[in-house]
């Protein structure tokens, strides 16, 4: 009401968007202003054949809740384009696979797609492959141990065409440098990232942080933020590891330090865990936002005490035999479905 004193706080409100690389808002707006839950019609009318994810982002005001709801994938066709290719095969080789599929005769051409099981684990692939009676095209699939791949057709006009089935493959021997960083970096406090490794025999640091320390047997990176590394732009972590044979793979990350009690609350019905190196017995904090029904946390699989301190704070005690190595932390919020941060934390 004007004139007294108070301002209206908006109401939350949700925008759906859709975007074509599985696991990063960077997409179009498909309808703003919408309710936060309901069903909604997805207009896929001007869409290219394809893969689409849909996502939805909740705001109130300017200001947004989440970076992002469950991607929903939605495969697009239409029959006015090439026909979507079929018989995909993979013949799985040292360092990737082999891909066979059947010609598709108002096909100029194709555009074979491989996608990591788990996007970020490394860049997705793109071959283009002329027309042929037995088209094929082999790929390396370093990075990843499981691929998902698919064919696309390509017109004699040179658009885009249907998509065929999707196939899951991998090398038979994949150099493999993967995983998501734990917790969040906080200055002064030690934080700790457990490599996932595969064949790989030499590891070596590209680029990190000041005072970032690698176990090149295990793959333990470890860093202890300084009071500067807190007032930087968010930093990179760069990796590169080699098989016996020298096949090699990089990978790379971004990494932000905090002050102590300043790191992010987290996405909503969602979460972050704030200590990534603990102790057996040990009380650590989660980081949510909306925790407004009971929450049920797991490590390793095996239900935590878990209390809420606040709308966006979680302490969770950690067993006591917990044993040296990285540990997988689960977290639900009521009936939610359950999200799984792999090494989560780390018992040095």
């Amino acid at each position: 009401m004007l004139g007294s004193g108070r301002t209206r706080r908006p109401a939350p409100s949700s925008t759906l968007f859709e975007d074509t690389n599985g696991f990063a808002a960077t997409g179009r707006d498909i309808a703003t202003d919408l309710p936060t839950s309901g069903c909604f019609d997805i207009p896929t009318t001007d869409w290219e054949p394809g893969k689409h994810w849909a996502y939805g982002l909740v705001r109130v005001g300017d200001n947004p809740l989440s970076m992002r709801y469950w991607p929903i994938g939605i495969v697009v066709t239409d029959p006015n384009r090439a026909a979507a290719p079929t018989g995909v095969k993979a013949k799985r080789t040292k360092d990737g696979a082999t891909i066979t599929w059947k010609a598709v005769d108002s096909a100029d051409g194709y555009v074979v797609i491989a996608t990591p099981a788990n996007p970020q684990d490394a860049p997705q692939q793109r071959a283009v492959v002329n027309k042929a009676d037995k088209p094929s095209v082999e790929l390396s699939l370093r990075g990843a141990a499981s691929w998902k791949v698919v064919v696309q057709s390509v017109g004699a006009d040179g658009a885009l065409g249907n998509v065929s089935k999707e196939i899951v493959t991998g090398a038979l021997q994949p150099v493999v440098l993967a995983g998501t960083p734990n917790g969040t970096p906080q200055v002064g406090e030690a934080w700790a990232f457990d490599l996932d490794l595969q064949n790989v025999k030499t590891i070596r640091l590209l680029a990190s942080p000041k005072g970032t320390k690698l176990n090149r047997k295990t793959g333990l990176l470890t860093w202890t933020p300084s009071a500067k590394a807190g007032t930087v732009p968010p930093q990179t972590l760069r990796v590169q590891g080699c098989s016996a044979d020298g096949r090699c793979v990089t990978q790379e990350w971004q990494v932000t330090a905090f002050a102590r009690g300043t790191s992010p609350v987290g996405p909503a019905r969602g979460f972050v865990v704030l200590d990534s190196v603990v102790k057996p017995g040990e009380t650590i904090e989660l980081r949510a936002q909306g925790i407004d029904e009971r929450v049920t946390v797991k490590v390793d699989g095996k239900r935590v005490k878990a209390t809420v301190l606040d709308q966006n704070t979680v302490a969770v005690v950690l067993p006591k035999g917990l044993g040296k190595g990285a540990h997988d932390v689960s977290f639900r919020i009521g009936q939610d479905l359950e999200e799984t941060r792999k090494g989560a934390i780390v018992v040095l």
